[in-house]
C-alpha cells in the first residue's frame, strides 16, 4: 500500500495496489502530472491479472518506454490532423511492441547460434531460446488516459479496461481487445 497525489491538473484521483499470491509484481502504474505542458497529464496501468517472469517484463518494457515514446509520436504526427492523438497512442503502443520483438529475436538467434556452433537463422531463432521463446509468447495488457485541458483519450491493449465515475455512476471507456477482432 502507498499513497499518491489526491489531485493532478484539477482533478482528484487515487492509485489502488494489490500484492497478489503471486512471486512477481502484477502491475506497474505510470503518472506524469506535467507530460509535456502544464495542461496536459498522462496516466497508465501496464500488468497482468496473473503475473509471470516474462509477462511483467514484458509490461515493465512498456511501462519504462511508453511516456517517452508518446511523446515521440505527438511531436512526428502532424497536430492539424483531426485524428493524431488517437493515431499517437496506437503507434506507441505498436512501436515498443516491434523493438521488443526486434530486441528478443535477435538477442534469442545470437544465443541459439552460441550455444549450437551455428549461424543464427529465421528459424533457429525461435527454437532452444529459453526465456526469450516464453517472452514472445506472452503478452502485455495496458490502459493509458492522456489528458489535455479536460479532454480524455483512452487507448488499450489486452484486457485492460477503463471505467470513469460521475455523479456515483460508472461509464465504461474502453473495450477488451481482442486481437482477432479486426475492428
Amino acid at each position: 500500500v502507498r499513497t499518491s497525489f489526491t489531485e493532478i491538473n484539477g482533478m482528484p484521483y487515487g492509485i489502488s495496489d494489490m500484492l497478489g499470491k503471486g512471486e512477481h509484481v502484477g502491475m506497474f502504474d505510470l503518472v506524469v502530472p506535467s507530460f509535456r505542458e502544464g495542461n496536459e497529464c498522462l496516466f497508465g496501468m501496464f500488468g497482468r491479472t496473473h503475473a509471470t517472469r516474462s509477462a511483467n517484463r514484458l509490461n515493465k518494457f512498456l511501462h519504462e518506454n511508453f511516456a517517452a515514446t508518446f511523446s515521440e509520436q505527438l511531436e512526428e504526427l502532424k497536430s492539424d490532423q483531426p485524428d493524431h492523438i488517437p493515431n499517437a497512442l496506437r503507434h506507441t503502443f505498436l512501436l515498443p511492441n516491434k523493438q521488443l520483438h526486434e530486441h528478443l529475436s535477435t538477442n534469442g538467434s545470437a544465443a541459439a547460434a552460441t550455444n549450437s556452433g551455428r549461424k543464427g537463422s529465421h528459424v533457429s531463432m525461435f527454437e532452444d531460446r529459453g526465456q526469450a521463446q516464453g517472452e514472445i509468447k506472452s503478452g502485455a495488457s495496458a490502459i493509458v488516459v492522456y489528458f489535455v485541458d479536460r479532454t480524455m483519450y483512452v487507448a488499450n491493449v489486452g484486457d485492460s479496461l477503463a471505467v470513469v465515475g460521475r455523479n456515483g455512476s460508472a461509464t465504461l471507456l474502453s473495450t477488451r481487445h481482442d486481437p482477432w477482432d479486426r475492428q
